[in-house]
């Protein structure tokens, strides 16, 4: 708290619950545990090239550029970072709440993590654009392969999805590619193989025919708080994320 940070919920949107960071009280006491901060605190603080937008954490508009491509270093490995590779990626959303992604390396002095060890995670900030003392929330965490989708992004009408393409742990730093993808055409594809490939996006060109897909409708009867309300489709066999939504 003394960096101006809030609180770091988790993917059940408790307020202490995201554990992939320290500010989510993954310990429970004060002085023990190599942990670092999440994407949306990293964002904030003073460190890696400064406060917001700079050399290391890098901003995305995708209503203004719908597909790019980033290669992560976490920040366990961050002395080693000799390409000069981000270690955040702001997903602008053009409100307060914006998306921050980053590569959860579990080494150096992120080395005792608790959550997510050696994936992307992706976290939503409650309000001031990831420069203010704001609650986040932990949106996802990915496994190489694995995608992240919101079906009405900015309430845009349009889906954008974060991709991890591939996670190295094998070289240093290690390094996690992703693709940030906007729009119902970028997220279609060219045969019913590409579509169920993955079940979070397509990558091809063309529609696909989902025909032999069965529709999921989702009726959400909320309390006073709706924009408090997300839930996600899950595969039961390998608990990849198929749908989501969040009300804020």
């Amino acid at each position: 708290h003394n960096f101006g940070f809030a609180h770091s919920g988790g993917l059940n949107v408790q307020e202490y619950t995201d554990h992939t960071g320290m500010m989510g009280n993954p310990l429970f006491e004060d002085e023990v545990g190599k942990m670092c901060f999440n994407a949306a605190k990293n964002w904030q603080v003073g460190w890696y090239g400064g406060v917001g937008e700079g050399l290391y954490k890098v901003k995305v508009d995708p209503l203004t550029n719908p597909l790019s491509s980033f290669e992560l270093v976490g920040i366990g490995e961050f002395d080693k970072n000799n390409e000069q590779h981000p270690v955040v990626v702001k997903i602008e959303t053009g409100t307060e709440k914006d998306y921050f992604v980053a590569f959860n390396r579990a080494v150096g002095p992120n080395a005792e993590n608790v959550e997510a060890d050696n994936e992307v995670t992706i976290v939503q900030v409650e309000g001031g654009n990831g420069l203010n003392h704001a609650q986040s929330y932990l949106k996802a965490h990915l496994l190489e392969g694995e995608g992240y989708t919101e079906y009405n992004f900015a309430n845009s009408g349009e889906p954008f999805s974060i991709r991890a393409n591939s996670i190295d742990t094998s070289t240093v730093p290690a390094t996690a590619l992703i693709d940030v993808i906007y729009g119902t055409d970028l997220l279609s594809c060219t045969s019913d193989a590409d579509c169920f490939d993955d079940n979070i996006y397509c990558n091809g060109i063309a529609v696909c025919d989902i025909s032999g897909g069965t529709p999921v409708t989702v009726h959400l009867t909320t309390d006073n708080y709706p924009g408090e309300t997300s839930w996600d489709i899950k595969k039961d066999s390998d608990g990849t994320t198929i749908g989501s939504f969040s009300g804020s």
